[in-house]
């Protein structure tokens, strides 16, 4: 193959890569499992292509599809973390074709913001089979249940609850007016965290932080930089692989630095005082 050929298959195939890669992002899943396949049909081999396409497989509720897409991206790549997981996650799952896709939210609003945004693991999480079917990036909501907040998604499926000196501190503030945007980072078979955003404060909530760091208890996930998001050569962090269904990061980022460790936020004691 002459060197302009190789050139022109890469171009393409870098080309299609993004295309998928968006589609994803978007939530167009249907789209987003043409372009993956359309791109496997030239480039058999594509690991990654293979990981997109369970992913949306599965947000479309064709489990047993994705199972087996997955199932070939760890045949041909056998130490593929996300492979491996999916075929764990989705191995009880049966298929509910035309299941509408939970909501997604856009990465950007899970770039830590220092008192603004939150992470923390829930507690009593639900069953393995209800949450093999949420994902990160996935949309849920708040829900104040006496003096404990419940985590679930927009159907009213219970994923668990915030610990109880947060969600302390967070039913003042949404008594308050304030409003907060809830995302998935990531979940497994017996686990699931959750990123936390203010999306609005209200005016008398001005002088109140929502997510103080003086205190409290040490809590990580994982944080996406502004710069990653400029460029989509570099759309290969931990929630966009989990969101997209790509492959391992490759451990750098633009101008050959190693790419940083997740950022940590801390949760305060709802007892501690409200002041900035």
């Amino acid at each position: 193959m002459q060197i302009h050929q190789i050139e022109e298959r890469s171009r393409l195939h870098r080309d299609k890569s993004r295309e998928a890669i968006a589609l994803a992002t978007q939530g167009r899943w249907e789209e987003a499992v043409q372009a993956n396949r359309a791109l496997l049909a030239a480039f058999p081999d594509d690991v990654e292509a293979q990981n997109r396409l369970g992913k949306a497989l599965s947000e479309l509720g064709h489990y047993t599809e994705a199972r087996s897409a997955f199932q070939r991206a760890l045949e041909k790549s056998p130490s593929n973390p996300i492979a491996r997981k999916n075929v764990e996650r989705l191995a009880d799952l049966s298929d509910a074709p035309g299941a509408k896709p939970l909501e997604r939210l856009t990465p950007r609003l899970f770039i830590e913001e220092r008192g603004k945004s939150c992470s923390t693991v829930l507690r009593d999480p639900a069953a393995k089979k209800t949450l093999a079917q949420v994902a990160a990036g996935d949309t849920v909501y708040l829900k104040i249940d006496g003096a404990t907040i419940q985590v679930a998604t927009k159907a009213g499926v219970v994923l668990g609850r915030l610990e109880p000196r947060l969600a302390a501190r967070l039913i003042r503030l949404v008594n308050g007016g304030n409003r907060y945007l809830v995302g998935v980072a990531s979940a497994t078979e017996s686990a699931v965290s959750v990123v936390l955003r203010e999306n609005y404060q209200h005016p008398s909530m001005a002088y109140v932080v929502s997510f103080p760091s003086q205190t409290g208890e040490l809590i990580s996930y994982p944080s996406i930089n502004e710069e990653d998001l400029d460029d989509e050569d570099e759309m290969d962090s931990s929630l966009l692989q989990e969101w997209t269904g790509a492959g391992p990061a490759r451990g750098t980022q633009r101008g050959g630095g190693r790419a940083r460790a997740p950022k940590a936020t801390l949760a305060e004691d709802a007892e501690d005082s409200d002041d900035t």
